[in-house]
């Protein structure tokens, strides 16, 4: 009897039948060609098996030649681990820039700078950027040498032009040129490059006008002495008045001084004494 009779011979035909079957739905050229050879080289495995088994078997005077049985194709099945791919680019992971120095130039300079060092830094210029705000600036560099750089600061000492600052690239370091906004004589003094306290210009961004006028009326009877403590102190206790009395617009207005409102000593004045007025503040 003629065909593949043992195990090993059915299991490359399935193999054969199944490599068939993928190869109808494989579109990559590639792939394609190594599927093909693997294909010829189990055909030719096949072959091989089927003229050892005639030679071994005896011939038959009535013996029909029988067909090997040919396996239905089976469902191709991808790995189960095979995952599909994400076009979204991964968040780069920053370190810290800690070491960099500053100088605002020559007095009445329009520019404080900062300046980074990062050996090759020149090769990533497209990968350098910096945002600007008015009183921070945020520096990244992306991709050097398979790492990425920032630095932030979000307290500058003073105010900044955001639109006309900007970042310079050479080849091993990074300058950060900051703008600095003009004062009533000119560009301002840095004493530091970050603030040590939140800027009170831009707290009060957030607050009503009562409320810097109550503050700043605060803060000089904080600062004051005994004379200068009294006027304030006379000026909260008529706005407390008049704002329980409904006159919440002239409860608002700052107090007026003049040389008769500052005495000698500490009952002198025309106010008298105001004792308990911390209480009031």
């Amino acid at each position: 009897m003629s065909g593949i009779e043992n195990g090993d011979g059915a299991c490359l035909q399935d193999e054969a039948a199944e490599l068939k079957a993928l190869l109808e739905q494989v579109q990559a050229p590639g792939l394609h060609k190594r599927l093909s050879a693997v294909l010829q080289s189990i055909e030719a495995e096949l072959q091989g098996q089927e003229q050892s088994a005639v030679q071994d078997e005896p011939p038959a005077a009535d013996a029909e030649p029988v067909a090997a049985p040919v396996a239905a194709p089976q469902p191709v099945r991808m790995p189960a681990h095979v995952a599909p791919v994400s076009s979204a680019p991964d968040k780069p992971k920053f370190e810290a820039i800690t070491t960099f120095a500053w100088d605002q130039g020559e007095y009445n300079s329009e520019w404080v700078s900062v300046y980074v060092t990062l050996p090759g830094v020149g090769t990533a210029k497209d990968r350098v950027a910096c945002t600007f705000d008015t009183f921070a600036f945020d520096l990244q560099v992306r991709d050097l040498e398979g790492k990425s750089y920032r630095l932030i600061k979000d307290n500058l000492d003073k105010e900044i032009v955001p639109d006309q600052s900007k970042v310079l690239v050479k080849k091993d370091k990074v300058v950060v040129k900051l703008r600095k906004s003009k004062g009533q004589f000119g560009p301002e003094h840095w004493a530091n490059l970050t603030a040590k306290r939140p800027h009170k210009a831009a707290a009060a961004k957030d607050k009503d006008p009562s409320a810097s006028i109550m503050e700043m009326m605060k803060d000089m009877y904080d600062e004051g002495d005994d004379n200068m403590r009294k006027i304030i102190g006379e000026s909260m206790l008529k706005s407390q008045q008049q704002r329980a009395a409904g006159g919440s617009a002239a409860a608002l207005d700052p107090p007026s001084f003049d040389d008769s409102d500052f005495g000698a000593g500490a009952g002198a004045g025309k106010f008298g004494d105001l004792g308990g007025m911390d209480d009031v503040l």
